[in-house]
């Protein structure tokens, strides 16, 4: 079979969208169709949201991957300067992904574009893999390149599968904790059975940081899971105001004029205050049948200079996920995250439900609670229909004195 390249006309951000939308589109039309191979088959059961991948010569593979996510937000009290009500849609993101691999060396690349109309490589890495790639009890690999650090189960889950729209408010405390900030860095993963861990050295571009990852996962039984975790990152060479504000779980805050972020700690009058930090966090999630829970604690320690005294953060969300449709969530020990629902590739796709409490407080300033309900239809593993309820107590109150408030947010997602 022969491809012929397309040119698209358009800017940047319509040439992404395009190839996002022709995609998906390709894999949900071709959904039913068996996979390249058994080895392929059992990849797939393993992690549904892994890429399509094609054999090539002398062992080389080639695997391509895509994902659109337009998200609709609705808010007011609270999230609002004004406590009106208003409503706004705008891509959350789009990307395209590609890996070339060979024998037990890998390369990928990763573009994205959000909302703010940038396009930008948001990962690109070459790894080697110490045992072979067709290991399956053991495996430990080294990247090098722009990658993400390994910090915490939600943050480790990709945001395709997660069970909200948006991950806990609580890496609000920490927003940079999980991300590369365009810089490169150097991480080791390894896992087994019943356990992951991985260890990175980041260069964020203005700081260095270091973060560790371990995972134990006692019970890994189909039907039944039980992960326990744990994380720790700390940063050097790192100054700030020590502001810390969130969107209260409702993203689109940031996306209309009128949206505001409650502040949890105010700034301080030296740009320079603060810093280096520290960050750790515990993980469990348990999953039994149809039902799930899961829960992170996090706490963060920011140096204060001269006198300024330190300033400490701490956050904790619990979620309970019920699968409405009896489909359990696929688990993915290579990276000790949470995937699809195993009905993905049904006729009838899965239909879950959750709730979610978070608890987020600066110590000496302020603190929130967000309350979210959430639904989801995942149709096979390409098309999936999100809906979010909020509800959200903020001690930083808005212009007209408001500090409780209530948002909504839904989201079309395709993927292949």
């Amino acid at each position: 079979m022969r491809w012929r390249p397309v040119r698209l006309a358009g800017p940047p951000r319509l040439k992404a969208l395009l190839v996002c939308w022709g995609l998906a589109a390709t894999g949900v039309i071709a959904g039913g169709a068996p996979p390249a191979s058994a080895a392929e088959a059992a990849a797939l059961a393993r992690d549904a949201a892994t890429p399509a991948r094609a054999a090539g010569a002398q062992g080389l593979q080639w695997d391509f991957g895509a994902r659109l996510h337009y998200d609709y937000a609705r808010f007011e009290g609270v999230y609002s300067r004004d406590g009106g009500r208003h409503d706004t849609g705008y891509l959350r993101r789009a990307s395209v992904d590609a890996m070339l691999s060979w024998r037990q060396w890998s390369a990928a690349v990763e573009l994205e574009t959000d909302s703010t109309r940038k396009t930008s490589v948001d990962s690109a890495w070459l790894r080697f893999m110490f045992t072979p790639p067709d290991a399956r009890d053991s495996r430990a690999e080294v990247r090098a390149g722009r990658i993400d650090p390994d910090v915490g189960l939600e943050q480790a889950t990709s945001s395709n599968w997660l069970w909200g729209i948006e991950r806990s408010a609580i890496w609000d405390l920490a927003p940079d904790v999980a991300d590369s900030l365009e810089g490169v860095g150097l991480r080791a993963d390894g896992h087994g059975i019943h356990w992951q861990a991985s260890a990175g050295l980041y260069d964020k571009r203005d700081h260095s940081a270091l973060a560790l990852r371990a995972a134990w996962v006692p019970l890994r039984e189909p039907r039944s899971l039980l992960h326990l975790g744990a994380s720790f990152a700390a940063t050097s060479s790192w100054r700030d105001d020590g502001r810390i504000r969130s969107r209260l779980a409702v993203r689109g805050v940031s996306e209309h004029d009128a949206g505001r972020r409650s502040t949890l700690a105010p700034a301080a009058a030296d740009a320079q205050a603060f810093g280096p930090d520290a960050v750790w966090v515990a993980e469990l999630a348990w999953r039994h049948a149809d039902w799930s829970v899961q829960s992170e604690v996090l706490a963060r320690r920011i140096e204060g200079h001269g006198a300024q005294p330190e300033r400490q953060a701490r956050g904790a969300y619990v979620l309970i996920g019920w699968a409405l449709s009896g489909d359990a969530r696929r688990y993915d020990i290579r990276r000790a995250r949470i995937g699809a629902p195993e009905g993905a590739s049904s006729a009838w796709g899965s239909l879950e439900t959750f709730y979610r409490l978070d608890r987020l407080e600066v110590e000496g300033e302020r603190g929130a609670t967000v309350h979210t309900v959430g639904l989801s239809w995942q149709a096979k593993r390409y098309l999936r229909l999100m809906l979010n309820w909020h509800r959200a107590r903020s001690e930083d109150a808005n212009a007209l004195g408001q500090k409780g408030g209530s948002g909504m947010a839904a989201r079309v997602q395709a993927t292949l």
